[in-house]
């Protein structure tokens, strides 16, 4: 549910949180009972230990209040597991029962510790262990309810007062978002008080990262302005909604079986689908720019399709990857220790000499020397020697991610670099989503035909590019490079953010070296807007990995992951709690069932049970189907009619709420490669969520926080694309689909299978690489 209102204020946990925790609480009472109580029953003699009325008096005090505590507490959980997640009235009295448990522990605390202090002084006639056991109990209550404080300022906000008088005056507040008909001056001050949050909370994390590595407590200015730009731009996106992490988990369990009944079989796809939605080729067709004429002389190069085959694509991700350093080594081989053995011929050279000049890479000394480490793994994951790696540097700022430029004669290429997210600094940069243009390369294609177009880029990534582009001039890496291997070609990679750093980079290096390729690997979905895309074709690559969230997410589609949670958790009136537990159990048996051995007989490991994208054992009908078909009470961007009714639906229509969105869901058997209807792909938008088609912008506002004036005019990429070419890698089930591909309509288990082939045309294949030319989705 929305953050609960408790003290007058709003907090950051939910009023159906308190299950697990009142439980806990029941559970430690009881046990500081048994712990205080035994040894007085034991000793059968209460008159040596209790010699007088007022020591009995405290005894019986004591134990009173924790027997009624824990009625409280049962209460409380109880209420607290009312209701599904948005189901606020049902658990209205928790706020109650709360503040009495609240004001009880400033009684219950000063008892502990006068026992405590009764216990050592006027005890002395007791047995050294009744005293001992008595001191523990009442010690144990004392820590636990100091906890509880901490626990209770750790989830302080400081805008609570806001949000609880929101709550009041907005009914639909508690519903967990912000009305759409809320008037624009609490909608921005909203707005301003989520982004002052998590600019505070970055500039904290920021300077706590510094000051583990040792470096002085400060922030240049390119820092905090992006960190302040980066803080409004996701607020501008969340300031309408309320949730806590609970109802984010759980959201997320709930869109994880919505997404599996939407695609259909999984995250393999069924040979029967890849011959029904995709034609094998030989070769690509030339590509033109958006002109419709080839880019400068490009001719020769664009009618060379090598690099484009599947294992020069391979390469390059192995090379694009080991970035990643240490930890993905760690990952990889699982810290086994022959693994990191591997290292000991790199690391056990002799010291490097500071005052020596060399143009190679050197390892020497110990493995935590500098960046060592980090280094082996590179040469290691890339393999790569010491000799190939012109220069690497694992610097990590706000627009400077590490990067290396090496030399491959695998692929006869000199290889660019660039990591993806990683740190805090590159998060922020990550969130830096809206647009600059790209004026440099506008002004050189309008030199050349004449027509000056539109290029966006993601601004993070754009400015990354630019300096990091700066630096390889400067330097002049690139043509040291060329004098080791002057017959290789220039390819720039990355992964991730690094994947979109990398795209912007061959776009700017296109010009002094138009033989250069870019690999995007899992890309960002934002990255730049569709004319750039368009014009990068003939030298880049997007390449996308099953379902990888990553490469599928701009403005537009998290503004419609947004709504889809809001409205999943609207749809769903089971418990919090319960959907949470059996999210756990089956993620459990999961974990267990793999580190269980074939001879394991453990009960728990051997029952099969259902994945989460399978499960419907807390679903009923209803549920399901308004989980499939979203339809949340959201103010249209525009007046055209949407969709009355579907004669498929059945009786369950007439259980949803207008106004309708309609289905996104392509009708009959669906899968990974197909399963949007291109008529009715609209993704989910509000007013309020500052849609394309809204009047009132927050950048106008005269209250707005204005950017410096040194950053770049911001431009608009809410429906940002991959850029250049997208190569869509999927793994293909080549038997029959165990979890059949559901019809839009129907998401019962006797839905329509998809048609099998008898004899396949891509016999022997495991591994199906799909060409998607069109804008992605």
């Amino acid at each position: 549910m929305p953050a609960i209102i408790f003290l007058n204020r709003s907090w950051s946990f939910a009023s159906d949180d308190f299950v697990c925790s009142a439980a806990f609480d029941i559970v430690v009472r009881l046990l500081c009972l048994i712990i205080m109580g035994v040894p007085f029953i034991v000793i059968g003699n209460l008159s040596l230990c209790l010699p007088n009325v007022v020591s009995t008096a405290f005894f019986g005090i004591l134990f009173s209040m924790q027997f009624f505590m824990i009625i409280l507490d049962l209460i409380l959980a109880i209420l607290s597991g009312r209701g599904g997640t948005m189901e606020v009235t049902k658990r209205s009295k928790v706020p109650v029962v709360l503040t009495i448990l609240f004001v009880l522990s400033f009684v219950e605390l000063p008892i502990h510790a006068v026992n405590i202090y009764f216990a050592t002084t006027y005890l002395a006639t007791c047995q050294k262990p009744v005293i001992a056991a008595y001191i523990a109990g009442n010690a144990i209550r004392l820590f636990h309810i100091l906890q509880c404080y901490i626990w209770l300022g750790a989830h302080f906000r400081k805008s609570g007062a806001f949000w609880s008088r929101l709550a009041y005056e907005d009914r639909p507040m508690l519903k967990g978002s912000i009305h759409h008909n809320t008037n624009i001056a609490t909608k921005r001050q909203a707005q301003e008080m989520l982004s002052n949050s998590v600019r505070r909370r970055l500039t904290r994390l920021a300077l706590l990262g510094k000051s583990k590595c040792g470096q002085l407590k400060h922030q240049d200015a390119d820092e905090q302005m992006a960190i302040s730009s980066a803080a409004a731009l996701f607020s501008e996106v969340f300031y309408d909604v309320n949730l806590v992490v609970s109802d984010i988990a759980t959201g997320l369990l709930l869109l994880r079986w919505q997404t599996n009944q939407w695609v259909g079989c999984g995250h393999r796809v069924p040979i029967s689908s890849i011959e029904r939605e995709s034609v094998p080729f030989d070769h690509l067709a030339r590509p033109m720019d958006l002109i419709g004429q080839p880019f400068g002389d490009s001719s020769e190069t664009n009618s060379d399709t090598h690099w484009l085959a599947i294992a020069q694509i391979r390469r390059i991700t192995q090379l694009g990857v080991s970035l990643y350093g240490r930890l993905l080594y760690l990952l990889v081989s699982r810290g086994r220790p022959p693994s990191i053995c591997r290292w000991r011929p790199l690391t056990c050279t002799p010291c490097k000499n500071s005052s020596e000049s060399s143009d190679e890479v050197q390892v020497g000394c110990c493995i935590c020397a500098d960046h060592n480490c980090d280094l082996v793994a590179v040469l290691e994951l890339g393999d790569m020697k010491p000799a190939d790696v012109v220069t690497i540097n694992f610097e990590n700022t706000v627009y400077q991610s590490p990067y290396f430029v090496a030399v491959d004669d695998h692929t006869r290429s000199i290889v660019i670099a660039v990591r993806g997210t990683l740190s805090l600094q590159d998060t922020i940069v990550d969130l830096l989503y809206d647009g600059v243009h790209l004026e440099e390369i506008e002004t050189l294609v309008q030199t050349q035909t004449g027509r000056r177009p539109t290029f966006i880029g993601h601004r993070g990534m754009v400015a990354s590019a630019r300096k990091l582009y700066q630096r390889l001039i400067a330097d002049r890496l690139i043509e040291v490079a060329f004098e080791r291997r002057p017959g290789y070609r220039l390819v720039v990679c990355g992964h991730s953010l690094g994947a979109g750093i990398a795209s912007f980079l061959s776009i700017l290096l296109r010009p002094l070296y138009p033989e250069v390729k870019g690999y995007a690997l899992s890309s960002p979905l934002g990255t730049m807007n569709t004319e750039l895309a368009e014009y990068a074709k003939p030298f880049l690559v997007s390449i996308v990995y099953g379902f990888d969230a990553f490469a599928r997410m701009n403005i537009a589609t998290v503004m419609d992951f947004k709504w889809r949670l809001v409205d999943a958790l609207t749809s769903c009136n089971v418990p919090k709690y319960r959907l949470l537990s059996r999210g756990a159990e089956l993620c459990l048996w999961r974990c267990c069932r793999r580190s269980c051995s074939a001879c394991c007989c453990c009960f728990f490991c051997s029952n099969e049970r259902p994945t989460i994208g399978q499960d419907t054992r807390l679903l009923n009908p209803v549920t399901q189907h308004r989980l499939i078909h979203p339809n949340p009470d959201l103010f249209f961007p525009d007046s055209q009619p949407l969709l009355s009714s579907r004669p498929e639906m059945g009786d369950l229509e007439q259980t949803t709420a207008s106004p309708k969105w309609p289905s996104r869901l392509l009708p009959g058997p669906r899968c990974l490669l197909r399963w949007l209807d291109p008529e009715r792909a609209r993704l989910l938008c509000a007013v309020s969520s500052n849609c394309p088609s809204e009047e009132t912008t927050f950048s106008s506002s005269p209250t707005a926080p204005t950017p410096p004036a040194l950053v770049p005019e911001s431009a608009e990429l809410r429906n940002g694309v991959c850029g250049g070419l997208v190569l869509h890698i999927v793994d293909v089930d080549f038997s029959e689909c165990a979890d059949p591909c559901i019809p839009s309509g129907d998401s019962s288990p006797n839905s329509v299978q998809p048609e099998q082939v008898p004899e396949s045309k891509f016999a022997q294949v495991k591994l199906t690489a799909d060409w998607v030319n069109e804008e992605a989705g």
